[in-house]
């Protein structure tokens, strides 16, 4: 068995925690880089090859070495298995424990931060047990952006955000799996990327998060249809010739805690009328308990060339007449036309000579009856003093 791990190998179809090794007599590659499946076709050292496939656990010994060992018994110069094969991973160099000064490291070169790889967790957006979906990989930051059906149904879509290179994130947007008719089981809607630019900018979004997204809701609703914008992506500012500037009007890239400025949407639940109001640009605006308001119309205001010239009628209204002009209908506020004041008392157009008219009737009136109490006191009066 000793043989066997002597000549080098081939390695394929590699995953987290499987890989294919095929030994090749005289072989012409060298290096297995995980753990899995050993092939030997059709034998080795007359071992036949049923005796080396399966699956191999993996023992991490060290920051830079682990050990296979073979899940079936196999016999080769009195030997069984093939245990303590040692390994050195291409793309873990050096120490953490050298790099603090606690030991030497064991491969001579600096430390090297294990992210995305061999050793590290493999990140597939289109696996679902290898995805933030499927709650495999831990994303670095979440958010819930929560979104409405043609029913007014509110449901909360998580978009998760994960590092995989130097400017560069993953991205998924997926809703609850039991609200939703995915090809993904965990819910999956959408994946790509975002990439930005040294100065923080957005550099590209990829055409999987840049499309509108489908969402097959399974309330009974129709199919939802949701774009994210992620902001202005571009080059540089200053590169000569760009087509386009990135910009940090969306997503941006600093060095800082992660934060979220706003989020912005256009659904809504359903909601009930609860109230009119007018503005003063003469907008008729409906207002709803869902927070939702509407405008319905618009009041127009009558500008007319010679508005001295109106014929004042009863009401405080006023008529057109032919020297007026034709009426020309303004929107509130511009072209010489007025301000609406919605829910205002306007006193500048009351009919004084109405009112003192008025006036002066109720006081004719107060007049006679302070002079029938007056009468009515001398009456009094005569009567007493007869009396007496």
């Amino acid at each position: 068995m000793t043989d066997l791990f002597n000549h080098p190998f081939t390695v394929s179809n590699v995953t987290p925690t499987t890989f294919d090794i095929t030994v090749a007599d005289p072989a012409t590659s060298t290096g297995p880089t995980g753990s899995g499946h050993l092939l030997v076709s059709p034998t080795f050292n007359g071992i036949p090859m049923t005796d080396f496939n399966g699956k191999f656990p993996v023992t991490v010994t060290g920051p830079s070495t682990f050990t296979i060992q073979t899940a079936h018994s196999a016999n080769a110069g009195g030997a069984t298995g093939a245990s303590n094969l040692i390994i050195t991973p291409p793309n873990n160099s050096g120490s953490l424990l050298s790099e603090l000064g606690l030991t030497p490291s064991l491969n001579g070169t600096p430390f090297s931060v294990q992210t995305l790889g061999p050793i590290g967790p493999e990140y597939d957006p289109n696996d679902s047990s290898k995805n933030m979906a499927g709650g495999a990989i831990t994303p670095q930051f979440s958010q819930n952006v929560q979104v409405f059906d043609s029913l007014g149904t509110g449901h909360n879509v998580t978009v998760s955000f994960i590092k995989t290179a130097t400017n560069t994130w993953g991205v998924e947007v997926y809703a609850e799996p039991s609200e939703v008719s995915s090809t993904d089981v965990n819910g999956l809607l959408a994946h790509g990327t975002l990439t930005f630019n040294g100065d923080g900018s957005l550099r590209s979004v990829s055409s999987g998060l840049a499309s509108s997204i489908n969402i097959p809701w399974l309330d009974g609703s129709q199919q939802g249809n949701v774009t994210f914008n992620w902001g202005t992506a571009g080059e540089p500012f200053g590169t000569p010739g760009a087509a386009f500037i990135g910009k940090t009007d969306g997503m941006s890239q600093f060095d800082s805690s992660y934060k979220i400025n706003a989020v912005n949407q256009d659904g809504a639940a359903v909601g009930q009328l609860t109230s009119v109001t007018i503005d003063a640009k003469g907008r008729v605006i409906a207002n709803y308990n869902n927070g939702q308001t509407q405008a319905l119309y618009q009041l127009p205001v009558a500008v007319f060339s010679n508005p001295d010239q109106l014929n004042g009628v009863s009401g405080n209204a006023f008529q057109q007449t032919s020297e007026s002009g034709q009426p020309n209908l303004q929107p509130s506020g511009g072209n010489g036309a007025g301000a609406i004041q919605a829910s205002s008392l306007e006193s500048s157009t009351v009919d004084l000579s109405q009112e003192l008219t008025d006036l002066i009737v109720a006081q004719r009136a107060y007049e006679a009856n302070a002079k029938l109490i007056t009468t009515a006191d001398q009456l009094l009066q005569a009567i007493n003093n007869t009396i007496q």
